[in-house]
């Protein structure tokens, strides 16, 4: 079975503050994609991670958007309109909290 490629795909990840989103939003980075961090609250290690990507001067370096939201008051769709056309469209919402 042929690995997927993810190079270049718009994600959003809640709950990417810390823990199992974290690690899942980093993975992505790590592919390639394009994340949105979208959380309450990102924990020191999310900080770090969102940072570090964003300092790449590679042109072809993953882009790197947080969002801080309550997840629980706020669905994920509500986050679409606030992202510019560098997120369209979005390929895959993921939600951990």
């Amino acid at each position: 079975m042929a690995a997927c490629d993810i190079k270049g795909r718009a994600n959003i990840v809640t709950g990417a503050g810390s823990g199992i989103g974290l690690a899942l939003a980093d993975m992505l980075l790590q592919a390639g994609s394009d994340v949105v961090f979208a959380d309450l609250n990102l924990r020191l290690e999310a900080k770090w991670t969102v940072q570090t990507h964003s300092l790449s001067t590679e042109a072809s370096a993953p882009v790197v958007e947080v969002s801080e939201i309550t997840v629980r008051d706020v669905q994920a769709e509500a986050l679409y309109p606030s992202l510019d056309s560098r997120w369209a469209p979005v390929d895959a919402t993921m939600s951990y909290w």
